[in-house]
């Protein structure tokens, strides 16, 4: 007798619910960061005065990234509904989840590389505007006489 169900055996209705309800809830909360990515980039272009001016490229970053890792999340999703619907198995329920885990990873990355590129975004500024102001990053050399 093992721990893990058999792959051959039907999944019981309770843990059909339980899912469908663990699905309904991630739903929810990609609904809840959906609505505010939306807020946050009408804010973004509510933040330009003129036609001409351009948006901080802080904020377009930002935009960009969310867009990519709500797709990621929502893809988790899908995935997840896969194996509640068609999970007639262990087996496919397995698989149908281990691909949503993967797509939840993948948020992960797109998060981790938009800290690098804000990360990176803020080193060039700092040496654009050092260059700017005549301002060398390396100290002076005093020399000896």
């Amino acid at each position: 007798m093992s721990f893990y169900p058999s792959y051959t055996q039907p999944l019981p209705v309770l843990s059909r619910l339980s899912y469908i309800l663990l699905g309904f809830s991630g739903l929810l909360s990609i609904t809840c960061d959906g609505v505010l990515l939306a807020a946050f980039i009408k804010f973004m272009y509510s933040t330009k005065v003129r036609l001409e001016d351009n948006v901080d490229l802080h904020f377009m970053i930002v935009a960009k990234h969310g867009i990519i890792a709500i797709g990621f999340a929502f893809l988790s999703l899908v995935f997840f509904g896969l194996g509640v619907i068609i999970g007639l198995d262990a087996f496919s329920l397995e698989v149908t989840w281990n691909v949503s885990y993967l797509f939840l990873v993948l948020v992960l990355v797109v998060l981790i590389g938009m800290k690098i590129g804000i990360r990176q975004m803020k080193l060039k500024q700092k040496a654009v505007n050092s260059a700017k102001k005549g301002v060398s990053s390396t100290p002076p050399r005093i020399l000896a006489a």
